[in-house]
């Protein structure tokens, strides 16, 4: 049996605990706390790091507060003194801008890609304003070994690679993963270069524009015949990117709402001699900051890359006035003069809204979108590339003709089931072993899964830089 002064010691050790740990549950019902409401401004999804914050619990403890998180990015606050209060909602604020500064340094990133195939990073790059970096003289092989160069980025992204893998799957948003292809625009650069830089100091000015921004990945192509050629030119088996298995290749459509910055979206089904039909009708309510853009400057490629992620809400079930406006809306496709892949981006479609004008009094519709894609898989993989032709219309009248662009991107087939799914002992997203499921490499490790990925990436980019337009 413990000694009387054992007994007083374990005593003062339990009051000691209970002490500590009140301001980590809920505040006391029966005493009158001061208190205060903090609205987070910005990104709202700091809000489910900050519940899960070893940090937010020091705060609890030193100051002596209780934090009630109150969705969607409200913290209710309350302590028994002011002083307390004050401190604690200092304290806070220090939290929270430490974690946005962490979160922007991971989620936003600027990284250059070494030369594929044996090129110099000794060359210059020009670094002209509201311009696409170049190598001045490029060098290497248009089909390239790709290895040492998906080394390369995954060394940059070491530090980050982990952590930033771990914020995606806590997230209780859906997640939407997909590559893109364009051109990075250069806004800014240091006033000390002139307009060429070495590779070393080209990389080291592109790191800072994920924090300070001066730089964007413009994905739209404006080029028509461009986006043609490069649906022929994966197609042609001297390219070796196709299998040519029928299956292989698919042609699809998909309208788009923008609804007060909801995305209502349906399937725009197409068959020989039959009506369009628009299926699988969702609602999307995007978060207005997305949780990753990574991207990739290739300086001795036509193009630059990103890896982008983008977080929010699937609406269930789609409000009444929304399903009206999908059934107010025809999509009419012309018959094509042949039946190929190319054809597709060729078809002319005509949007029609019933009634649109009297629609427009009661829903706020901002731009309408409809995108036509012919999606080919990359040899026997499980990625496929997307090359499409994406027209806009301002508000809901489409009479008039839309505003047209084509894009072309890279896409898991498997990543829409894998991406957002979960276990039910676990309140993360579930990526099988090493992240297996998502990138569906080799690797005993998650970094060389996505290292085995970013090969893919760099074969497609390889692939689609020997693209020729009449």
């Amino acid at each position: 049996m413990a000694s009387a002064k054992a007994q007083m010691d374990q005593q003062r050790q339990t009051v000691y605990l209970s002490f500590e740990e009140e301001h980590l549950g809920e505040p006391p019902e029966d005493e009158a706390l001061v208190e205060t409401t903090h609205v987070l401004p910005g990104n709202p999804m700091i809000l489910p790091e900050l519940e899960n914050s070893p940090l937010i619990k020091k705060v609890k403890k030193k100051h002596r507060v209780w934090i009630v998180h109150e969705k969607p990015n409200v913290l209710r606050i309350s302590s028994r003194t002011a002083k307390n209060l004050r401190e604690g909602v200092r304290a806070i604020n220090d939290v929270i801008h430490d974690m946005r500064l962490d979160r922007q340094r991971i989620s936003c990133r600027f990284l250059v890609q070494k030369p594929m195939g044996g090129g110099d990073t000794d060359g210059l790059i020009s670094v002209k304003l509201d311009s696409r970096p170049q190598l001045m003289s490029v060098g290497g092989s248009v089909k390239a070994d790709v290895s040492e160069t998906a080394s390369d980025i995954m060394g940059q992204l070491q530090d980050v690679f982990l952590p930033t893998t771990d914020v995606l799957r806590a997230l209780k948003q859906d997640l939407h993963m997909r590559v893109v292809f364009g051109h990075v625009i250069v806004h800014r650069r240091k006033k000390t270069q002139g307009d060429s830089m070495t590779y070393g100091e080209f990389a080291d000015m592109a790191g800072k524009y994920g924090s300070r921004g001066g730089a964007d990945l413009e994905t739209k192509l404006h080029d028509p015949g461009l986006a043609l050629a490069t649906i022929r030119h994966l197609l042609d088996p001297a390219t070796e990117f196709y299998s040519g298995l029928e299956e292989h290749v698919t042609v699809n459509g998909e309208i788009l709402f923008e609804v007060k910055g909801q995305h209502l979206v349906a399937d725009v089904e197409t068959a020989p001699r039959k009506p369009v039909s628009l299926a699988n009708i969702r609602l999307w309510e995007p978060e207005r900051w997305p949780p990753l853009r990574w991207m990739v400057f290739a300086p001795d490629r036509k193009y630059d890359w990103g890896l982008w992620v983008d977080a929010g809400q699937t609406v269930r079930p789609v409000p009444a006035p929304m399903l009206d406006l999908i059934r107010r809306t025809t999509v009419e496709v012309e018959e094509a003069h042949q039946d190929s892949a190319a054809e597709h981006l060729k078809k002319q479609l005509k949007i029609r809204v019933g009634n649109a004008a009297a629609l427009a009094k009661t829903m706020q519709v901002d731009q309408v979108h409809l995108k036509s894609s012919v999606g080919i898989r990359f040899r026997d993989s499980c990625y496929e590339v997307e090359v499409s032709k994406n027209s806009v219309w301002q508000g809901i009248n489409t009479q008039d003709g839309p505003q047209i662009s084509f894009s072309i991107g890279l896409r898991g087939i498997h990543w829409a089931g894998e991406v957002n799914n979960t276990r039910s002992n676990d309140h993360k997203k579930y990526w099988g072993l090493n992240q297996r499921d998502l990138w569906r490499g080799s690797a005993p490790t998650a970094e060389g899964q996505f290292r085995e990925f970013l090969c893919h990436v760099l074969e497609v980019l390889s692939a689609i830089e020997g693209t020729e337009t009449a």
